[in-house]
C-alpha cells in the first residue's frame, strides 16, 4: 500500500473547518460577512453560552432559493467569484465558499432563507456536515443561520476554548468590527438574551461609535481626514487624554474591510509620540482607501491582513492625517518624545518612584504561562536552580543599578541576583490587596463626585459577570440607566488609583491570568496588583530600588509573583567564573 492516501470527506471537511472556524468569534465574523455580501441593511447577532451553545445571525439580504441554499453547504461553492481572475478584484468580504460547509461539519446548523417575492422560503437542518432535512418554510425575506453545539463532534477542539465570558467578549468584538466597518447597516447584538448594542445604520461612522461607546467617549474623539498620492485616510482618533491599556480599541479598515496592519499601527502610535503614557495606547477608528489594484487582500487565510503595493506612502499618510487632527484639537499640539504621562510630556531620563509608574508593558501582555499549573512548574524549576526560599536576605541586598529598564541588579555574598521589578511589585501589591480584602475593608476610596461610566459592548458582559468580585475589591458601582453605570468609589493601592477601565480590559482579554481558575477575590487582587504595579521600562532611582527590595523581603512569598513567575533569579559566583573560563 502506498504512503499517500485519499482522505474521506468527513476528515476533509473538519480540516477545512480548522482553517475557518477557530472559535465562536470566527462564526460571528463569517456569518456577518455573508450577510453583508448579500446586501443586508439590518443584521441581528445573537450569542449564548460564549458562542459554543448558540450563534445566530439574521439578515434582510437577498436570501437564497432552495437550490442555492443546498449548494451553499457544499465545499468550494460560492456566489462571489467565477474564475481565478476574480480573486484579485473581488470587493466582497470573502470568497472562499468554505464558511458554511466548514461550520456545518463541526456543529448543528439550521438555515432559514427566502428570496424577496417568493411565496415560501427554505429550512435546512444539517449536523456534522450532513444535511438531515430540507423543507418549505414560511419566513421573511433574507437569511437566518443558527449554529448550535460548536465542536460537539470534535471534543479535542473544545479544550482550546477559553471560558464563556472570554469567548463572548471575542465574539462581541467581531460584531463590533462589523458595526464599525458597515455604519450604513443597522446592527443589533444580543448576548444571553439581553441586547447590549444597537446601531442606527445612518451611514455615519460617528453615529455608530456613539451608539456603541456612548456620548462621553465620542466627545473625546477628533475627526481625521487626509489624502496624498492615491491614499485617503478618514475616521476618528482619540484625543491625547483618551487611551487604553491595550490596543483593543484601535480599529483599522482598508476599503471597508477590518484588518490588522503593523505599519498602520506604528503610524498611529507615532502620531501620539510624547502625548500618551508609556504602556498606554491611543484609540482610533481609521479607514484607509486605496485603489483595489494597489493591495493584495489574500495574504491571510481569514483576510485579516492585507499587503500594500506602497506601504511607505500608506504609513506616511496615516501619520500625517492623525498628527494634523491632534494638532487641531483643543488639547494642544503634538509634542515630541516618547514615554510621556497623559496630560504632558515627561522629561527624558526622569527617575520615578516604583509606586508611581502605571500602564502596561509595551508590546502587549506579559509572557508568563496561563495554563493551569504552569506557573507552579516554572517556580519549582526556578527554585531548583537557584535555591532562592534558602540563604538569600533580600532586605540586606544593595542594588547596583537597573538594566534593560526592567531588572534590578544586586550583589550578595555568593554572587549576584536579578530582580524583576514588575513581578516584585506585583507580589507586594497582591499581599496588600489580599490582606485588605480578607479584613473586609477592601481598598475603597469614595469619590467626592460620583462619576458616570459607559463600558463598551465587550465590557458590559464581563462587568455583570464579575460585578461581585469588583465590589469585593473596593469598587462601588451601580447601574444608572441604559448603558451607563455610576462609579461612587475607586480602588487605591498605596495611593495609586486602579482604573476600572484597565481591570475590565484585563478581564475582557483574560490576560495575564486565567481568571476562571482562581477564586474571585484572588483573581481580583491579582488583576489589581498587576494594573497598579511598576511596569517593565519604568526607570527607578536608587532609593526606589532599595525600597522595593525591602518591601519584597517583608512579603510572605517574596520569590514569586501572584501568577507563579519568579521575582528573583540568582547567579552563583562559581557559575559566573566557569562561564568566564576561570574554573
Amino acid at each position: 500500500m502506498g504512503k499517500v492516501i485519499r482522505l474521506d470527506e468527513s476528515t476533509i471537511n473538519q480540516i477545512a473547518a480548522g482553517e475557518v472556524v477557530e472559535r465562536p468569534a470566527s462564526l460571528v465574523k463569517e456569518l456577518i460577512e455573508n450577510a453583508l455580501d448579500a446586501g443586508a441593511r439590518s443584521v441581528i447577532v445573537e450569542i449564548a453560552g460564549g458562542g459554543r451553545e448558540l450563534v445566530r445571525v439574521t439578515d434582510d439580504g437577498s436570501g437564497m432559493d432552495r437550490d442555492d441554499a443546498l449548494l451553499s453547504l457544499e465545499r468550494h461553492a460560492t456566489s462571489k467569484i467565477r474564475t481565478i481572475g476574480d480573486i484579485a478584484v473581488s470587493n466582497s468580504l470573502g470568497f472562499r465558499g468554505e464558511a458554511l460547509p466548514s461550520i456545518a461539519s463541526v456543529s448543528r446548523v439550521e438555515i432559514i432563507t427566502c428570496v424577496p417575492g417568493d411565496d415560501a422560503g427554505t429550512r435546512i437542518l444539517a449536523e456534522g456536515g450532513t444535511v438531515l432535512s430540507c423543507e418549505d418554510s414560511g419566513c421573511r425575506p433574507g437569511t437566518q443561520v443558527t449554529v448550535r453545539d460548536l465542536f460537539y463532534n470534535t471534543p479535542a477542539r473544545l479544550k482550546f476554548l477559553k471560558n464563556a465570558s472570554t469567548e463572548t467578549s471575542r465574539s462581541v468584538n467581531a460584531a463590533i468590527e462589523a458595526c464599525i466597518s458597515a455604519p450604513g447597516v443597522r446592527f443589533g447584538i444580543i448576548v444571553d438574551g439581553k441586547e447590549i448594542a444597537r446601531t442606527p445604520g445612518t451611514g455615519r461612522l460617528f453615529d455608530a461609535i456613539v451608539s456603541l461607546y456612548g456620548t462621553e467617549f465620542a466627545r473625546s474623539l477628533v475627526e481625521v481626514g487626509s489624502e496624498a498620492q492615491g491614499v485617503a485616510v478618514s475616521g476618528y482618533a482619540g484625543k491625547a487624554g483618551l487611551s487604553r491599556s491595550s490596543r483593543r480599541e484601535q480599529h483599522f479598515l482598508v476599503l471597508g474591510r477590518p484588518v490588522r496592519d503593523p505599519g498602520i499601527r506604528w503610524a498611529l502610535e507615532e502620531a501620539y509620540s510624547g502625548n500618551v503614557a508609556r504602556g498606554r495606547y491611543p484609540v482610533a477608528f481609521l479607514n484607509i482607501s486605496v485603489s483595489p489594484d494597489a493591495i493584495d487582500v489574500n495574504v491571510h487565510p481569514a483576510k485579516a491582513e492585507v499587503r500594500f503595493r506602497d506601504e511607505n506612502t500608506v504609513r506616511r499618510t496615516v501619520l500625517v492625517a492623525v498628527s494634523r487632527a491632534l494638532a487641531g484639537s483643543t488639547e494642544g499640539p503634538v509634542t515630541q518624545g516618547r514615554g510621556a504621562p497623559e496630560g504632558g510630556a515627561r522629561p527624558a531620563g526622569r527617575d520615578l518612584r516604583y509606586d508611581q509608574v502605571g500602564g502596561r508593558k509595551p508590546g502587549g501582555a506579559a509572557a508568563w504561562p496561563s495554563e493551569p499549573g504552569a506557573g507552579d512548574r516554572v517556580f519549582e524549576e526556578f527554585r531548583r536552580r537557584t535555591d532562592a526560599t534558602e540563604g538569600l536576605d533580600l532586605a540586606s541586598l544593595e542594588p547596583a543599578g537597573q538594566v534593560l529598564g526592567t531588572y534590578i541588579v544586586a550583589e550578595h555574598a555568593g554572587g549576584i541576583v536579578l530582580v524583576d521589578q514588575h513581578a516584585a511589585h506585583e507580589r507586594i501589591n497582591f499581599e496588600r490587596i489580599s490582606d485588605a480584602m480578607s479584613g473586609g475593608s477592601g481598598l475603597s476610596q469614595a469619590l467626592l463626585v460620583p462619576t458616570p461610566f459607559e463600558p463598551g459592548p465587550a465590557e458590559r458582559s464581563v462587568l455583570r459577570e464579575y460585578l461581585d468580585t469588583l465590589l469585593s475589591l473596593g469598587f462601588e458601582i451601580e447601574e444608572f440607566g441604559g448603558d451607563t453605570w455610576i462609579v461612587r468609589s475607586c480602588v487605591l493601592v498605596k495611593g495609586i488609583e486602579v482604573p476600572l477601565q484597565d481591570v475590565l480590559d484585563r478581564l475582557v482579554h483574560d490576560q495575564p491570568i486565567a481568571v476562571e481558575d482562581w477564586p474571585g477575590q484572588r483573581a481580583a487582587a491579582a488583576l489589581s496588583a498587576c494594573v497598579a504595579s511598576v511596569k517593565a521600562g519604568g526607570r527607578l532611582d536608587r532609593q526606589a530600588q532599595v525600597s522595593l527590595l525591602q518591601d519584597l523581603a517583608a512579603t510572605r512569598e517574596p520569590f514569586r509573583c501572584p501568577h507563579g513567575r519568579p521575582t528573583v533569579i540568582r547567579f552563583e559566583k562559581d557559575d559566573i567564573e566557569r562561564r568566564f573560563g576561570r574554573k
